[in-house]
């Protein structure tokens, strides 16, 4: 099914008579339930549209509904951002089904590197066609408080090769403030080294040195382990892998993780945990 929120170009193509403005929706008096866009409020002249648009998903039963730019975004999911979400499976708020959103095909017409990805957010679509419901796998995080669980985790996972490495640093002072090891797909250690302390979190890190390290532009965090005198023997690096056999596609780890894998818009949280 290839279908519209709306079934009607607006004059000049100015999406935003479709909407109704927040000063506009205060000065009238109106409430909404939902979350606004950054337009406003889908203006309630236009309700039908969502109410015939429902009709036609009910219809159609799809498994998956490709939100074709941001207006198909937030009407099908509330949500508003589509460089952010799109690739990633969300839930849909208007038509219970799985949603992935996508750039708008239009949009390529002025920045043509979006083109690529309109297609392979496509090929993922297809993918998702097969079955209805969002597929992903549990994690298992651990924490490291102590000592004794930094041994744990190396007694119980110290034979893993290769291994995923990450690490996070600040400025003020210049240092490692935490990293991981993921010893495969489920199993994951995060090393608070801020609350370990260096010695201890470091001289801990040493032990995983003979194994391949499989990272994100990882000579970046080789450049800070190096500092303690930790090199890996083997080295793998996602982003050049990536690009090496994807080069017209963007490289960073939020869209690999769109692209390859079935997992949330991770990156968003950050920004929405601050103050928390």
């Amino acid at each position: 099914l290839v279908t519209n929120i709306f079934n009607e170009r607006p004059i000049n193509n100015e999406i935003k008579r479709f909407f109704i403005s927040r000063s506009e929706a205060k000065t009238k008096g109106l409430k909404f339930s939902e979350a606004p866009h950054t337009l406003g409020w889908i203006a309630p002249a236009y309700k039908g549209a969502l109410a015939r648009l429902v009709g036609e998903l009910t219809i159609a039963k799809p498994n998956v509904i490709v939100a074709v730019g941001g207006i198909s975004l937030y009407v099908l999911t509330q949500l508003t951002g589509i460089l952010i979400y799109r690739g990633t499976l969300l839930e849909g708020t208007l038509f219970p089904c799985k949603v992935l959103p996508t750039i708008h095909p239009s949009a390529a017409f002025d920045k043509w590197d979006y083109c690529p990805v309109i297609l392979a957010d496509l090929v993922k679509a297809k993918r998702e066609s097969s079955y209805p419901e969002i597929r992903r796998k549990k994690r298992n995080i651990y924490v490291a408080e102590n000592e004794a669980d930094l041994e744990w985790f190396y007694d119980k996972f110290g034979g893993a090769n290769p291994i995923s490495f990450d690490l996070e640093t600040d400025d003020t002072p210049p240092r490692i403030t935490s990293y991981t090891i993921a010893v495969d797909s489920l199993s994951t250690l995060v090393v608070p080294v801020d609350y370990l302390g260096d010695d201890l979190a470091l001289r801990h890190l040493c032990k995983w040195q003979d194994k391949a390290w499989i990272g994100q532009n990882i000579l970046y965090d080789l450049t800070w382990v190096a500092e303690y005198g930790i090199k890996p023997k083997k080295i793998e690096d996602t982003m050049l892998l990536h690009h090496s056999w994807q080069l017209e596609l963007p490289k960073s780890l939020g869209f690999l993780g769109s692209l390859y894998c079935d997992e949330a818009a991770w990156k968003e949280w950050r920004t929405k945990a601050k103050g928390n």
